[in-house]
Order: C-alpha cells, then sequence, then structure tokens
C-alpha cells in the first residue's frame, strides 16, 4: 500500500514550467502570395525563405531567430487567417511534460524541425493551435553576417488573438 500511495504522489508531480523566452514564429494564411512576398519583401524588409517543413509555404525572416511563415488559404477558411503561433521555450520536451502533467491534450514526443529545432503543438482553451519551440544550436539552419538588412525592425514582441473568454484563456 505504501508503495501504491507514493508512486501516486509521485505521478501526480507536476515538473516545474520552463521559460517561455520570446515568440519563434507566427503563421499566417494568404489567398494572393504575390502581394503577400511584395509587403514582406519590400515593404518590411525581410528575407524571403523556403519553408523546410511545409513545402507549399513560404518563410520571411526578419532575423536569425523569428520569421512570418505564410501558407496558401485552405478553401472553407473563414475570415480567420492565423494558422498559429509559436513561443520559444528553453525545453520542449520540459514544456511538453509540464503541460500534460496539467492535463492539457500534449503529444507524446516533440517533433524535430529542420534546422535542428524540437517542437510541439497543443490547441488553447478556445481552439487556436500553439507551438512551443526550442531553438537550434544553429539558428535556421544557416549563418549570416547581415541578415535581413532593410528589415524594419528584427524582434517580434507582440502577436494577437481574439478571445472571447479571457478568464478561459488565461
Amino acid at each position: 500500500v505504501a508503495v501504491a500511495i507514493l508512486s501516486a504522489a509521485a505521478a501526480q508531480t507536476v515538473p516545474p514550467r520552463p521559460k517561455i523566452t520570446g515568440i519563434s514564429h507566427i503563421a499566417v494564411y494568404t489567398s494572393d502570395p504575390a502581394a503577400t512576398e511584395h509587403y514582406y519583401t519590400a515593404v518590411v524588409g525581410a528575407v524571403k525563405l523556403s519553408d523546410p517543413e511545409n513545402p507549399q509555404g513560404v518563410r520571411y525572416a526578419l532575423s536569425t531567430t523569428q520569421y512570418i511563415e505564410v501558407l496558401p488559404l485552405p478553401a472553407k477558411a473563414g475570415v480567420v487567417r492565423l494558422d498559429h503561433v509559436a513561443w520559444i521555450t528553453e525545453s520542449a520536451e520540459g514544456m511538453r511534460k509540464y503541460l500534460a502533467a496539467k492535463g492539457w491534450k500534449a503529444p507524446a514526443h516533440v517533433q524535430h524541425g529542420a534546422g535542428g529545432s524540437t517542437w510541439f503543438e497543443v490547441r488553447d482553451p478556445e481552439g487556436n493551435k500553439v507551438q512551443f519551440v526550442e531553438a537550434p544550436v544553429r539558428k535556421l539552419g544557416f549563418v549570416l553576417v547581415a541578415f535581413a538588412p532593410n528589415a524594419i525592425g528584427h524582434h517580434i514582441i507582440h502577436a494577437g488573438y481574439i478571445v472571447h473568454d479571457r478568464s478561459l484563456e488565461d
């Protein structure tokens, strides 16, 4: 009985939550890829890259660690143009275990992305896709001395959601 009680207590222990240190990327949909490319390259000054995880997508990088992923607009998408927001965490596996221990429907394991990142995806209480990404040792798989020199900014500091129930989201 004592072993069963100790085992149950250990199973209920919630691991510490790894720090969230910033935004990795946001992924949005477009119905006009040419206009989107013009906006992100000519107006924003981002560097256009292929999307190694989605051949139909494009990445517009602002720095070696942050980018906007643009995907084709799916049929019947409605008015929402946000696919997901991805947060940088110091440990994707640690965050996955933390959320699972708190009762979230988390995947059984993290995925390994292009360039050495690890990540996983969950849905928030309102159904929005949220990714947690542990950055690779080498950023985005390349090294550039003067990356995105024409960008109007090199650091994404905000991502917005439409929230219907703030207490649920909190």
